[in-house]
This record gives C-alpha cells, structure tokens and sequence, in this order.
C-alpha cells in the first residue's frame, strides 16, 4: 500500500492542531508534507513498476551515479526549504499587511536560494554525463534538468515582477516536480546496470537457414 494517504492524513492533523499556535509556520509544514506525497507516490510507482516488469536491480550499480542521485536527491531536499522561507519572506505569503511573514530577510534568503539551485545544477550535470547515451536513467536525467531550468526561469521572473498569480503558482507546481524527479532518477539510478566488457560486443550474428539440395 502507497504510503500517500498517511501523509495526506498526517497532513491535515498537523494543520487542525498546530495552525492556531504557530500561525504561518503551519503553512511551511503543510507545504513540506504535501511536498512528500508526489515523491512517495513516484517511489512506490517506480517500485510497483520494477516488481511488475520483473526488473530487479543489478548487484553492484554504479556507485558514482549513485552517490551523484544521493547528493541530488540531499541538494533539493534543502532546495525545498530554502524555497518555502522564500516565499513566506515574500509578498507571496499575501496581500493584506495583516498577514503575518516569515522573520527573514527576502533578499537575503532569496540569494541563499539561488545559490543552491545553482549548486544542485552540478551533482545533476555530472550525473548526466555519468550515465551511458540512450540509458533510462540519462533520459530521465535529462528531463530533470529541463524541469529544473524552466523552474529557475520561472524564479527569475518573478523578481522583477509584481508576482502575479501565475508567478506564484507555477513555482509551486514546479517544486512538486523538480521533489518527484530527482527521487525519479534516483530510482532510475538505482536499476541502471554497470556498462561491462560483455555490453561492448556486438551481437551474435546468425547464419539464415539453408533448404537441402534437391529439396
């Protein structure tokens, strides 16, 4: 069973019991545990799937493709933090100067936020050309990066911008995926099998059967 709705339940309990104490700090806890339930459901459809395919992981894979997914998997991790005290520090967190925002510094906190998108760039950079062309892992890889770009790019226009609606909700929408993607090509990782001696032979080539004289 796909531990989702147990995160959604947990979800919704932290909301009812800690939203009159802490005020918007229940806000950034819902968000992180909301942010968990398109990692896990994408954990549990990459295991379902490999159980379904009979796809079993190989004995020793390769251990720098698997320690650069590791360390991107940490770096949007912080990402996912990081960005949350972003947008709490904001305007984003509303309109009315009532509503209470996180006790940060918005540019300072956004330049830290930078700096670590820049900084997962280079684990999944690395990986990508880690990984052998036309592999399942490289391409997911891949489309991790152009997810990621279009999530930056997405960030840089809100800056200059008077953070229109849509300039809220795409960022949002995007963490879900970029979170989703790096456990994706995590997973991906973890069933790519090492490039061997034995993968560099060309195949057998066999002789077309031949009919018996006279026949």
């Amino acid at each position: 069973m796909s531990p989702s709705p147990h995160i959604e339940f947990g979800n919704r309990l932290l909301t009812g019991a800690l939203c009159a104490v802490f005020g918007w700090l229940v806000v950034a806890a819902r968000f992180l545990a909301a942010a968990l339930l398109p990692a896990t459901a994408t954990a549990t459809w990459a295991r379902v799937r490999r159980l379904d395919h009979e796809v079993s992981g190989p004995a020793d894979p390769p251990r720098r493709a698997v320690a650069l997914s590791r360390l991107l998997l940490a770096g949007t991790a912080v990402l996912l933090v990081v960005g949350i005290a972003v947008t709490g520090s904001g305007p984003h967190a509303g309109d009315s100067s009532d509503v209470k925002r996180m006790p940060f510094d918005r540019a300072g906190v956004t330049v830290v936020h930078g700096v670590i998108a820049a900084g997962c760039l280079v684990p999944g950079g690395l990986l990508f050309a880690a990984l052998p062309g036309g592999s399942p892992a490289r391409r997911r890889t891949g489309v991790f990066l152009a997810v990621f770009g279009a999530q930056g790019a997405v960030g840089v226009f809100q800056s200059p911008t008077s953070l229109p609606s849509v300039a809220v909700v795409l960022p949002l929408c995007g963490s879900a995926l970029v979170r989703a993607g790096a456990v994706r090509v995590a997973c991906a990782v973890r069933e790519q099998r090492p490039a061997g001696p034995a993968d560099d032979r060309p195949a057998p080539q066999f002789a077309r059967p031949t009919t018996a004289a006279g026949a």
